[in-house]
């Protein structure tokens, strides 16, 4: 077996310590359990398609599995990978359900187990930041949208969420301190993905710059003539091959490529689009 680097999040010996103040111990160690097998789901569908896995880190609610170049790998195999960890979950959800049904668990304990599943699975379906819904969001709107407006949209989203769940716990809800403080937590690794977000896209860029993604559905970009490299290559969509082409040149193309190449070997990003267009002729 492939060396598994693990880390345990300091938050994790804070609820811990939660745990042992309100006599919960136990419970916290089967959260722990439930979510070491959610993330080792994630990990074994990763190893199949031989992504490079760095380490993983635990966390209360699930895990992140530092993957280099995550969210640019393919699409089937970016959404398998986000599944694999809830799905997880819910076989061990119908496992506890049956072993409290066949009697071969104490009732309570295996109703438990199934909730704690259920609740790891859903709460990981939601579309925050970095949870698995967050991935599973970003692989299917990057198909139809472009990555650049992808890579906002769904931070602004995930912070909402974010905010409405603190909003809950502290207005309406019974106040959790565990749930606030997971909430916390994920509010300030949104406000650090909004700040990576510039260097998500270079990277990206130049990723795309070095692979062949021809293979892709065409999908043609109409730009204006006042248009720069930079505009024009935040239309790039994750799983489409861009052909741009001007009203004024009709019948004439430009391929991503191209204004890749204008942008990583040539460095000149606010240069006008038409030149390429003119250049070609």
């Amino acid at each position: 077996m492939p060396h598994l680097n693990i880390r345990i999040h300091p938050l994790f010996a804070v609820l811990l310590v939660f745990a042992v103040m309100v006599d919960q111990v136990v419970e916290m160690v089967t959260v722990f359990v439930v979510v070491i097998i959610h993330e080792l789901g994630h990990w074994a569908v990763a190893r199949f398609f031989q992504w490079k896995i760095e380490a993983i880190t635990l966390l209360p609610f699930g895990a992140v599995m530092h993957v280099e170049d995550a969210e640019i790998k393919p699409m089937h195999e970016g959404l398998l990978v986000a599944l694999a960890g809830p799905l997880m979950n819910g076989v061990l959800a119908i496992f506890a359900g049956l072993m409290g049904w066949l009697q071969w668990w104490n009732l309570e304990w295996a109703q438990f187990f199934m909730l704690s599943n259920l609740i790891i699975a859903t709460f990981n379906l939601l579309p925050i930041y970095p949870l698995d819904g967050s991935r599973i969001y970003l692989c299917i709107r990057s198909y139809y949208f472009p990555y650049w407006s992808i890579l906002k949209e769904r931070i602004i989203i995930s912070v909402i969420l974010t905010l409405s769940g603190i909003a809950l716990m502290l207005f309406i809800l019974p106040p959790s301190f565990g749930w606030l403080l997971v909430l916390g937590f994920l509010l300030q690794q949104n406000w650090w993905k909004w700040r990576q977000r510039p260097y998500d896209f270079l990277r990206f860029l130049f990723h795309r710059y070095v692979a062949n993604a021809r293979e892709y559905p065409i999908r043609l970009e109409l730009l204006a003539e006042d248009e720069t490299v930079w505009l024009a290559l935040q239309r790039l969509c994750l799983y489409r091959y861009h052909l741009y082409h001007m009203a004024k040149h009709p019948g004439e193309f430009v391929t991503e490529s191209r204004f890749l190449h204008g942008f990583v070997i040539k460095r000149q990003p606010q240069r006008a689009a038409i030149h390429f267009f003119r250049y070609n002729r």
